[in-house]
C-alpha cells in the first residue's frame, strides 16, 4: 500500500487560496467508479483548490514519452469536486467547506494513489495558494514578508538567467583559460588538468564517505 504523509497533504491544502473558478462544467456522465458521484455542473463560485498529477506510462511499443495526467480538486458551494481532464464532467466527493478542505482532500488523494502499483512513485502535488505576502501584511509579519520578498528577488534573478544561453560564453571562457595555460609553458596546462582530476577524485571520495551517491 502507498504511504503518503498526511502532514504534507494537510500543509499543502491548508495553504490553498480562495480563487474564482472560470471553468464551465459539463453535463454529468453515468460512467464513473462507485466511490464517487458525478453531479450536474456547479455554478461559478469562489473555490479552494489543489492539483495532483502523475505521469502515465506509454505503451511498451510506443516511442512517445510518458504523459502527465492531472487531477484538480476544489471546494465549490461547500462540496468537494474532482476535475479530471479525461472525464466529461466534475466528480463529486461529498460535502466539503473551504475550512474542511485540508482534511477532506487527504483521503481522496490517498484513494487515488492506492489505485496504482505499490512501486509507482511518480506523483506530484501542487496547491494553488494566495500570495503569502498578502497574509504577512495582514498579520504584521515583517520577517515573513521579508522572506517572501527575498524569495521573489531570487526567482527574478533565476528567471533572467533562464532567458540567456551561456553555452557560447562558457566555451569562449574555457578556450581562453586553456590558451593562457598553454602559453605559460613548462607543463602548466598538464599540471592544471591533473590538479582538476585530483580535486574531482577527492570530492567523489568525500561524497562516498558521507553516503552520497555520485557519478
Amino acid at each position: 500500500m502507498h504511504h503518503i504523509d498526511s502532514n504534507i497533504l494537510s500543509y499543502a491544502a491548508r495553504h490553498s487560496q480562495t480563487q474564482t473558478s472560470s471553468a464551465k462544467p459539463t453535463t454529468p456522465s453515468p460512467a464513473h467508479p462507485p466511490s464517487s458521484t458525478r453531479p450536474h455542473a456547479p455554478p461559478r463560485k469562489t473555490t479552494t483548490s489543489t492539483t495532483s498529477s502523475r505521469k502515465r506510462a506509454p505503451h511498451p511499443h510506443s516511442p512517445s514519452p510518458p504523459l502527465t495526467y492531472t487531477h484538480s480538486y476544489t471546494s465549490i458551494n461547500n462540496k468537494l469536486y474532482e476535475l479530471d481532464g479525461l472525464q466529461p464532467a466534475p466528480i463529486l466527493h461529498g460535502a466539503c467547506t473551504p475550512t474542511d478542505f485540508p482534511h477532506k482532500i487527504i483521503p481522496v488523494l490517498q484513494r487515488r494513489i492506492a489505485r496504482y502499483p505499490e512501486t509507482e512513485i511518480r506523483f506530484n502535488l501542487m496547491a494553488c495558494v494566495r500570495d503569502l505576502r498578502i497574509r504577512a501584511r495582514e498579520i504584521g509579519d515583517e520577517d515573513g514578508l521579508e522572506q517572501q520578498e527575498d524569495k521573489r528577488a531570487r526567482w527574478l534573478w533565476e528567471n533572467s538567467l533562464r532567458r540567456h544561453n551561456f553555452v557560447g560564453f562558457i566555451s569562449e571562457l574555457l578556450k581562453g583559460v586553456v590558451k593562457a595555460k598553454l602559453e605559460e609553458g613548462n607543463g602548466a596546462y598538464e599540471k592544471w588538468v591533473e590538479e582538476a582530476k585530483g580535486r574531482t577524485k577527492k570530492q567523489r571520495e568525500d561524497a562516498r564517505k558521507k553516503g552520497v551517491a555520485s557519478d
